[in-house]
């Protein structure tokens, strides 16, 4: 369970007076990692809310458990794996690396109904509507030899399993980060209908990226508003659905809710405790 501490609360009240990035974007992404084609972590990530720029720790947002997934087919290329290949698989879409996760996330035309495809994300916490974005998705997208670059296509979310959001990337803030390494993809027998499925045997097909097209992870800032969430209110899950109505071309790697602002109260009661800590005491 990712929460906000003391350390992420003094953030929030040393770092939101910073002039900087424009309303409900981010503005850093910082990472570790991804040597000779490894996994590449996400240390921490800076964005706007409501005119305030915030920097979080990984460990200081929400992540969330695959709870369900429905991508079926014979010998269909599900998993997205940066090296190694390991037994944490079945959680690429839940771990710290931003070059894990789906290359097919299941199709359809926003329909979330039983036996449809798509997967399913329970959070470890429930992600509240607040002031600008409140989740972070992070998929792949690529910069081209020739000059070009691409953009995530889109695709659908749902927030209760039932009412289907059409997520535009034209329409999405976007952060590009450095490119990182080939990514293996790899097929599974049956395809992929629950998670212990990922955990079967799995073979590689190919790789995302290479010499003229090189892999892009990408953020893009969703604020629960833009879905019906009223401020306040609270989600617990994700659905995420490939839409069918374009080419497939949405490769998410990462699903995160931000936390909670603090009330200023809190903010100023910090700032307050901070100078009194630092204050030099009488002789």
């Amino acid at each position: 369970m990712h929460k906000v501490g003391m350390r992420g609360l003094l953030q929030t009240a040393l770092f939101g007076l910073l002039v900087g990035s424009a309303l409900g974007q981010v503005n850093l992404v910082g990472t570790f990692g991804g040597t000779a084609g490894d996994k590449v972590g996400l240390r921490n990530v800076g964005v706007n809310r409501g005119g305030v720029d915030y920097l979080y720790q990984y460990d200081e947002m929400i992540s969330g458990d695959l709870a369900s997934i429905n991508v079926p087919g014979s010998n269909r290329t599900v998993l997205l794996y940066a090296d190694p290949l390991d037994s944490s698989r079945d959680q690429a879409m839940s771990d710290q690396w931003i070059n894990t996760g789906f290359l097919d996330a299941g199709e359809g035309p926003g329909d979330f109904s039983a036996g449809s495809e798509g997967f399913r994300l329970d959070f470890d916490e429930p992600v509240r509507n607040d002031a600008g974005p409140d989740l972070l998705v992070m998929s792949i997208a690529f910069d081209f030899a020739s000059g070009g670059q691409s953009n995530p296509t889109d695709y659908f979310v749902s927030f209760d399993g039932t009412n289907a959001n059409l997520v535009q990337s034209s329409g999405t803030p976007q952060f590009r980060t450095g490119g990182v390494d080939s990514i293996p993809y790899y097929a599974f027998a049956g395809g992929a209908t629950q998670p212990s499925d990922l955990l079967g045997s799995a073979q590689q097909t190919g790789s995302l990226g290479n010499s003229t097209a090189t892999a892009i992870p990408t953020l893009q800032s969703l604020d629960l508003s833009s879905f019906g969430i009223a401020s306040g209110q609270s989600v617990s899950s994700i659905w995420i659905q490939d839409s069918s109505l374009n080419a497939n071309g949405f490769f998410p790697t990462m699903v995160l809710g931000l936390p909670a602002i603090p009330e200023p109260a809190t903010g100023l009661m910090l700032l307050v405790g901070l100078s009194l800590l630092r204050r030099p005491g009488r002789s």
